[in-house]
């Protein structure tokens, strides 16, 4: 059983209470008030010349006609229309003030609620734990979608993507480009090239929605146009990578895990949590919140590798020495702690120069033989 944090941060509501049975979907916060915005309107000598179609304490919606100007004897028109779902709170000369509705804040997984907190809620859930190293973006959920476990390029990602969680091994930036142009939801990556960290933080910082709806997006649509990904769900792309910078695969255990839950719910943290977490609806066997080395089959592949034990020949990955062989010496008997505070179990192993590291058991790969 895992207990993740669901926050709506100080000043936000509660909207959940122990107990409380909860589906992705379902809110149970909601963020802080956000100010209110104004919609300014024709007027003339101080005085509104619009007509106004709603009145204080109206609710309106994100796009709704607030008020219009009709002039030069009706040939001309203007709309004045609501930028936000909220209600009206000032008619005043010239503007209407909108007060938007504070940011609902959903569960993302399907569990109970343990308890709740003024700026949180504790959820329990049936699931896998993958401990993640660096986030970007906020928590997000949805259908997760393996791909290999190597570069991923441009051309991998596309409209079948929009709103899922797409994992893979590493990225450049013009994946990233193109995963945030199609409304991918969140991309789990064992690594990523910092120049592409730095081009999505500067997009997510520059755009709003409806800039990124207007200028970017190029993901699928509906019937009747409308994008697929919608404005109140924000900006892609949520980015949490489990090694770190550069060419890094997932290890072998994780990028299993991962491909065993094909088509599943995954929930990511984002960077709300740190370090953050990948959760997904799997049932295997964990240790210290680390996927342990017997790992799901992987349906129409092989088995991920087996068990790490003394004597066994080992590959490092996803660290400063990845790629250096050597033989497990002993598992510890206690978990090691990460300098991200998080406690793992791990092994001692000997390597090739002869010299001894201790390493977390989800960074050795098994080796044949």
């Amino acid at each position: 059983m895992l207990r993740l944090e669901r926050v709506w941060g100080w000043g936000g509501q509660a909207a959940c209470r122990p107990g409380d049975q909860v589906e992705p979907e379902t809110v149970v916060g909601y963020g802080p008030t956000p100010p209110p915005q104004t919609v300014l309107l024709e007027a003339d000598r101080g005085q509104t010349v619009a007509t106004l179609l709603h009145r204080k304490g109206d609710r309106v919606s994100r796009g709704e006609p607030l008020a219009f100007y009709s002039f030069m004897f009706g040939l001309g028109y203007r709309e004045f229309v609501s930028p936000v779902d909220g209600e009206v709170v000032g008619l005043e000369p010239g503007r209407i003030l909108v007060q938007p509705f504070p940011a609902p804040v959903r569960a993302l997984v399907s569990g109970r609620v343990e308890e709740v907190r003024e700026d949180r809620a504790i959820i329990s859930t049936e699931g896998l734990l993958l401990p993640g190293r660096l986030a970007w973006g906020p928590a997000r959920g949805g259908e997760l979608v393996p791909l290999p476990n190597g570069e991923l390029l441009p051309d991998q990602v596309g409209d079948a993507h929009t709103g899922r969680v797409v994992a893979g091994g590493w990225a450049g930036r013009e994946a990233l480009e193109s995963a945030f142009a199609v409304g991918v939801a969140a991309l789990v990556l064992g690594g990523v090239a910092q120049a592409a960290v730095e081009w999505l933080t500067g997009m997510r910082a520059s755009l709003s929605p409806d800039e990124y709806l207007a200028r970017v997006y190029a993901g699928p649509r509906g019937t009747a146009g409308e994008p697929l990904w919608k404005a109140e769900d924000g900006l892609p792309l949520t980015l949490v990578v489990m090694n770190g910078f550069g060419a890094l695969p997932l290890v072998a255990d994780c990028h299993a895990a991962l491909a065993g839950a094909a088509g599943g719910w995954c929930y990511v943290s984002g960077e709300e949590v740190s370090p953050p977490q990948v959760v997904v609806a799997a049932k295997v066997t964990t240790a210290g919140g680390v996927v342990t080395q017997g790992g799901p089959a992987v349906p129409g592949g092989p088995r991920a590798p087996g068990s790490v034990v003394a004597g066994a020949r080992v590959r490092l990955t996803g660290m400063r020495r990845a790629g250096e062989e050597g033989t497990v010496v002993e598992v510890l008997p206690e978990p090691i702690l990460l300098p991200t505070e998080v406690a793992v179990p791990a092994a001692r192993v000997k390597l090739a120069d002869g010299s001894l590291a201790v390493v977390p058991l989800s960074n050795l790969e098994p080796l044949p033989g």
